[in-house]
């Protein structure tokens, strides 16, 4: 439901009057919290309720407030803090641990509608944006984290990152930050993907990324990447783990030759067998 569906007619004018339902319910509530607070606080608050609440509105999965916080990277006690005030509207649990739900889903409709919603708006292209970086970000990862531990965040991150690009704001893109990202982080991400049985859904993300990409530097790597990818997947048998990891990288290594500007990048792949998860990470980092 947006905003641009509005219009004359009887089907226009039942979406207006959705429109005003949803103005009707929640602008009163936001406004009572905010005539609450002095001119300095509510300047923070506004920035935070964009921040925060615009997180949760737009994410494909919910997220606990602990693993909301460290996506963000924000404290999560002001995220709880910022949230709590919004109880009527949000389910804020008292386990960290647990999902942030909205109590209803119009609220997601009322504010990422500008005219409803007003000074709550909240961008939704520029949010997917910001959460596309702040899944980058939180995919900067050390081996040994990823090998003992992969956090709910961690798991949304690798999971939607791409997805973000998709719904963003393509002018303001940091493809210096997203090559950066794939030529340090390329096997670790893919690693995640592997372990928890979503290796497969990698061949539209990089399709995807060759369809936004405005980075010719960039190209090469993503046409030998997908080549990798599908040569890891042609094995047929993925089992969810570090098993199934190893088989898709021997794979990968044995039948994907990548092109001379990614040898001159990374050197060539390996041609021997990978006896262990790592051991190609190292060899091109």
């Amino acid at each position: 439901m947006t905003s641009s569906q509005s219009g004359t007619g009887p089907f226009g004018e039942k979406i207006d009057s959705e429109y005003s339902k949803l103005t009707s319910i929640y602008f009163p509530v936001l406004e009572h919290i905010i005539l609450q607070k002095e001119p300095t606080e509510l300047r923070h608050w506004m920035d935070d309720f964009r921040r925060i609440m615009g997180a949760v509105v737009l994410l494909f999965s919910p997220l606990s407030s602990a693993s909301l916080a460290k996506l963000i990277c924000s404290n999560e006690a002001k995220v709880q803090r910022r949230l709590s005030s919004l109880q009527s509207v949000v389910s804020v649990p008292r386990d960290s641990g647990t999902p942030i739900q909205l109590l209803h889903l119009s609220f997601r409709e009322f504010l990422v509608d500008r005219l409803s919603s007003d000074k709550f708006w909240i961008n939704e292209p520029a949010g997917h944006t910001q959460l596309a970086e702040d899944c980058v970000k939180r995919n900067e990862i050390d081996k040994a984290i990823l090998e003992r531990n992969a956090s709910p965040e961690l798991r949304y991150a690798c999971r939607y990152w791409i997805h973000r690009l998709e719904n963003g704001e393509l002018s303001t893109i940091d493809w210096t930050l997203i090559e950066g990202f794939l030529k340090s982080h390329f096997l670790h991400w893919l690693e995640v993907m592997c372990l928890f049985g979503w290796v497969s859904e990698t061949i539209h993300d990089i399709t995807a990324l060759q369809s936004l990409g405005k980075s010719l530097s960039l190209a090469d790597f993503l046409y030998d990447a997908k080549r990798f990818i599908v040569q890891g997947c042609s094995s047929q048998s993925f089992l969810v783990g570090s098993a199934s990891f190893h088989k898709f990288m021997r794979t990968g290594v044995q039948n994907c030759r990548p092109s001379r500007a990614i040898q001159a990048r990374f050197g060539p792949w390996p041609s021997h067998a990978i006896t262990g998860c790592w051991r190609l990470a190292q060899m091109i980092r």
